[in-house]
């Protein structure tokens, strides 16, 4: 089968959407599978390879807001020319913001069997838009949890019938987990935006921080609130005690999820998913999550971790509290959360589930 991946994003920039459009690529590619993407970046550039497969960016964005119609219209003809040489089967659409004009005009030009996975809470929203266009023409709608389900069907009636949920997932890890390290060691990865809630991780550590002397907390990740966050780690008594690693590459994941003791994922954003979360698990180790969007279907409250109020420091606070002081009760909630990610969010189901709906579409062609 030949899959046209067109995404918003795709390595080697690096985010839930990126992860996980990588990880299904490579996946097919396994299994047989004909695949090329094109995708959104900030600069156009020219296609590069993943693997064996082609990688076709373009700046979206960008050509819509600044480029003029000449330029949307050339962008148009390069889209089409993939198209027409490639050939899919099927197209698979994620997110539909940046990349989605694109997507309809080609639609719209030689329709062919489509793909949506809805990778956020926002997309659903969309009204007489060319997302609302595309998400009403498209063969199947794929939420990647349960909360994206239940939003965007209260959004979209008229999605019932070819709206199914399919848990996001990750493949197991290579790198082994490690038992929880003696030293309380705390983790908040991701990007550095205000959605991402990592002040208040900061400002619950500052709560804690001196009835847990070896306690420390690491934020790992870039982005536009850094400047904010390292002031406001400065600004506390224990800021000495709160690093910064800045970006890092995917494959220094693993070693940085052994060598800390509990994770904290406190978005005040009503996550989709919540990957992290899940990473955290496969490696055994407790979460604490505000009580948002997907997170609840992933971090299961007393007993893979621990949820607490959005925006609520002093019970972020008093739930991380509750763990540093109990190391043993910590120690059982990752096992459990190693468990329970492995059982329920197997990637090869993921697979499985994603090749049945490309067929599925196909056969309805015919």
């Amino acid at each position: 089968m030949r899959i046209l991946f067109w995404t918003d994003g795709f390595w080697p920039r690096f985010g839930g959407l990126e992860v996980f459009s990588a990880n299904l690529v490579r996946a097919l590619r396994k299994r047989g599978h004909d695949c090329e993407v094109i995708t959104n970046r900030n600069e156009a550039g020219p296609s590069y390879s993943f693997g064996d497969v082609a990688v076709h960016p373009f700046s979206f964005q960008d050509v819509i807001e600044h480029g003029g119609l000449k330029a949307v219209a050339g962008q148009c003809a390069q889209c089409n020319r993939i198209v027409d040489r490639f050939q899919p089967d099927v197209i698979h659409l994620h997110g539909i913001s940046r990349s989605v004009f694109q997507f309809t005009r080609q639609q719209k030009r030689a329709r062919r069997p489509a793909v949506i996975t809805l990778h956020d809470n926002l997309a659903a929203r969309e009204k007489r838009t060319m997302a609302a266009w595309a998400l009403e023409n498209t063969e199947r709608v794929i939420a990647v949890s349960d909360y994206i389900y239940h939003e965007a069907l209260g959004r979209e009636p008229g999605l019932a019938g070819r709206l199914r949920t399919i848990l996001n997932a990750l493949p197991e890890p290579e790198t082994c987990a490690a038992p929880l390290p003696s030293r309380p060691r705390i983790l908040a990865a991701g990007r550095l935006a205000t959605q991402k809630g990592f002040d208040l991780a900061i400002n619950a550590f500052a709560r804690v921080a001196a009835e847990f002397p070896d306690a420390t907390l690491t934020l790992a990740g870039d982005g536009e609130n850094r400047g904010d966050l390292e002031d406001l780690a400065t600004a506390s008594s224990f800021g000495a005690r709160i690093r910064f690693t800045g970006w890092l590459e995917p494959e220094k994941m693993p070693e940085l999820f052994n060598e800390h003791s509990l994770i904290l994922v406190p978005s005040r954003w009503q996550e989709p998913f919540g990957l992290v979360a899940l990473e955290a698990a496969q490696f055994g180790r407790p979460v604490i999550a505000s009580r948002m969007g997907g997170l609840p279907e992933i971090v299961i409250d007393g007993v893979t971790g621990k949820l607490f109020e959005n925006e609520d420091i002093p019970a972020l606070a008093d739930t991380l509290r509750s763990l540093l002081a109990d190391p043993a009760l910590a120690a059982r909630m990752g096992r459990e959360a190693r468990a329970r990610a492995s059982a329920s969010f197997p990637f090869n189901r993921l697979v499985d589930q994603y090749e049945e709906v490309y067929r599925q579409v196909c056969d309805a062609k015919v």
